[in-house]
């Protein structure tokens, strides 16, 4: 299940839309597409089954068929009347898996998407796109790489042989390199001078230790200075194989989608570790070793001993923990260039700071984020009602139904501070984990109240103080012995109401299935469940889930959540800030980055 995303402007899940500003992750779409995940789906499993694997290979249940072909490729459709159609190619690869060595392909192969081909050159390409009139688009992100389109039932077949020659028959000539080379160049410059939108980025790299999910999204200017097309054929030949493709449609009959797929795939590799696909079991509640006080953070282990070696989410070995706690400390290990072992490796969150003075800037931005659960964990649901009951917005936000006017950070922060701009709570969720937190737009003169706002807002979720239980929810007991703390903790805490509760599952409910009314969007969440978890949730299940959240799951995933190290990012006017910060989080019980 993929709870969420939204077209605001911020991030979602890790990826660069075509016109490279970052989009806000927001619950506001459950069927995501920024929520890359990745392996595969064998049928959509009821609520009782959930965390279960499906019992068969080919079924069709709520509408939903897959079929594996012998060399490893998924084939996913689902039942869906009306005139077009919509067709997607999904790999699992992304920046998440980059070595230094292949840092930036991703976003290369990106923008090499529709060029010439071994069969076809770029005029020819673009003269078939245009005259099939349909929505054609391509993403990368940190965990896959995708390719979709909606078109006339009819153009189905021009639409996947023009997809296979795309992703198998690139020609990837020196002449196209450079001048999409210019193009991320200029593109580079114009969206690091816009904090605001390029902050998102510098969280992730912070937050994850510029490892796994902390690899960039974008080249840079020192990849694009190393990056040639024999390196990207290379990085294809790696990545490109059969086991990690993923094809999708919606509107079209299964068996005319397999036999195209058979026609342009069937004679693909797959990886030599391949041996089959399995379901990946959802842990149930939160995982119990994702965060520690420490700051790290990795897959339950009670998952990973579900999973086959073959899986993109495989058991986590040895080497891995080795690698990630050298990696952590002055002298990082290189990361395995072998693909068997990038893909075991669980994201490793570590917290941290990162500042970005602009002296007499009118306005500061700010993120504070937390590590949470991953969409492998039934806890993503109460995240996704957690992220849309904090809501907020800016001080431009227009009103009217699912808005989120009653949020609380539209309520208690936006109506209250006439020196905020803006402020939201945002979600980047990948298949091990999150990150969650608060972004605030600020007047440069309040940057320091700003930040313990957020920290406040937070701390809030937290039950209201009990006499008989006074600290049964601290994120961290040992710095309870401290009387301002236990001040500061009483007077912050404030607990949930029925209401907002029931008002959030409402919203996110209404909001999952209105974006699910768009085909493009269906599609994409059709093709990233069975790439991810071999197993499809249908709209009902995700909503009957949505209603099983309570007031204590809430509580107890904030605490879990406040456990972890924060990640702080600001631009702007940041030197008080800077040297306050430790003191507002510890005043609050909550640990200090390093």
């Amino acid at each position: 299940m993929l709870p969420w995303k939204s077209t605001q402007t911020v991030l979602r899940s890790g990826r660069w839309p075509s016109h490279y500003a970052y989009r806000h992750s927001s619950p506001s779409r459950l069927g995501q597409r920024y929520y890359r995940s990745s392996s595969c789906i064998q049928h959509a499993v009821s609520i009782s089954d959930i965390g279960k694997a499906p019992q068969s290979a080919d079924q069709d249940q709520g509408g939903i068929q897959l079929t594996t072909l012998p060399n490893g490729v998924r084939v996913a459709t689902q039942n869906s009347p009306g005139y077009f159609c919509g067709f997607g190619i999904y790999l699992n690869t992304g920046s998440r898996y980059e070595t230094p060595n292949t840092r930036g392909c991703s976003h290369i192969l990106d923008r090499m998407a529709f060029k010439s081909t071994e069969n076809l050159d770029a005029e020819k390409v673009n003269e078939a796109i245009e005259s099939m009139g349909g929505n054609i688009q391509r993403e990368s992100s940190r965990e896959n790489i995708m390719y979709q389109a909606s078109v006339f039932q009819r153009d189905l077949p021009r639409v996947a042989s023009m997809f296979a020659e795309v992703v198998r028959r690139p020609c990837l000539t020196q002449e196209e390199l450079e001048e999409q080379k210019q193009i991320v160049q200029w593109e580079l410059a114009e969206i690091q001078a816009k904090y605001e939108q390029y902050l998102p980025e510098i969280l992730h790299e912070t937050a994850y230790g510029h490892n796994t999910l902390g690899n960039p999204l974008m080249s840079s200017e020192e990849t694009l200075a190393t990056m040639t097309p024999d390196k990207i054929r290379n990085f294809m030949k790696t990545w490109f194989t059969a086991d990690r493709l993923v094809v999708a449609a919606i509107g079209a009959p299964h068996e005319q989608v397999c036999d195209l797929v058979q026609e342009h795939y069937g004679d693909m590799k797959a990886s030599p570790d391949f041996t089959k696909h399995t379901a990946v079991p959802m842990i149930r509640g939160l995982p119990t070793s994702s965060v520690s006080t420490s700051g790290t953070s990795a897959t339950a282990p009670q998952a990973a001993s579900t999973l086959e070696h073959n899986s993109l989410l495989g058991s986590f070995s040895n080497t891995a923990s080795k690698i990630f706690h050298r990696m952590g400390s002055s002298s990082a290990t290189p990361l395995p260039e072998d693909p068997a072992e990038l893909t075991k490796l669980p994201a490793h969150y570590t917290g941290g700071t990162h500042f970005a003075p602009i002296p007499g800037s009118p306005q500061t931005h700010i993120h504070l984020g937390f590590a949470a659960p991953g969409m492998n964990s039934t806890a993503i649901y109460t995240l996704a009602v957690l992220q849309i009951l904090l809501g907020g917005g800016n001080s431009f936000s227009a009103g009217g139904p699912g808005k989120g006017m009653y949020s609380r950070l539209y309520t208690q922060v936006l109506n209250r501070y006439m020196f905020v701009e803006g402020c939201m709570a945002f979600t980047y969720s990948y298949r091990d984990s999150s990150l969650f937190g608060i972004s605030a737009t600020t007047d440069s003169s309040a940057a320091l109240p700003m930040f313990e706002i957020m920290v406040q807002q937070l701390v809030a979720l937290l039950p209201r103080f009990n006499p008989r239980k006074p600290y049964g929810h601290f994120p961290h007991p040992q710095l309870a012995q401290s009387p301002n703390v236990q001040q500061q903790y009483r007077s912050a805490t404030e607990g949930l109401t029925d209401v907002e509760v029931s008002r959030a599952k409402n919203q996110l409910k209404s909001s999952l299935m209105m974006n699910l009314e768009s085909r493009p969007i269906q599609l994409e969440d059709l093709g990233r469940q069975i790439q991810g978890f071999n197993f499809a949730l249908t709209p009902q299940e995700m909503c009957a889930n949505i209603d099983q959240v309570t007031k204590d799951d809430i509580y107890e995933l904030v605490q879990h959540v406040l456990a972890s190290t924060p990640t702080v990012v600001a631009a702007g006017e940041v030197r008080e800030l800077k040297r306050r910060l430790a003191g507002i989080l510890q005043a609050y019980g909550l640990t200090a980055p390093n």
